[in-house]
C-alpha cells in the first residue's frame, strides 16, 4: 500500500485522519487524549475553586454576622 493515501475517520472524534499507515491514527489518538487530560484536569481546578469559593463566603458571612451584633 506504499503511496497510497488512506482518508480515514478517527474512532475516538470526528476528525478525519489522513495517511498511508495506521501511525495517522495514533497521531490523532494521541491528540484526543491530551485534549481529554487537559479538559479533566480544567475540571478538576473549577471543581477545586468552586469549594475554596463556597467556603470564603461562608467564613466572610460568618465574620459579617459577628460584625453586626457587636454593633
Amino acid at each position: 500500500m506504499t503511496g497510497v493515501l488512506l482518508y480515514l475517520s478517527c474512532c475516538y472524534c470526528s476528525h478525519v485522519v489522513t495517511g498511508s499507515t495506521a501511525y495517522m491514527r495514533l497521531v490523532c489518538l494521541q491528540e484526543c487524549i491530551s485534549q481529554s487530560a487537559v479538559e479533566t484536569k480544567f475540571q478538576q481546578h473549577t471543581t477545586n475553586g468552586k469549594q475554596i469559593v463556597k467556603e470564603l463566603y461562608s467564613m466572610m458571612e460568618t465574620i459579617f454576622e459577628s460584625a453586626l451584633s457587636q454593633r
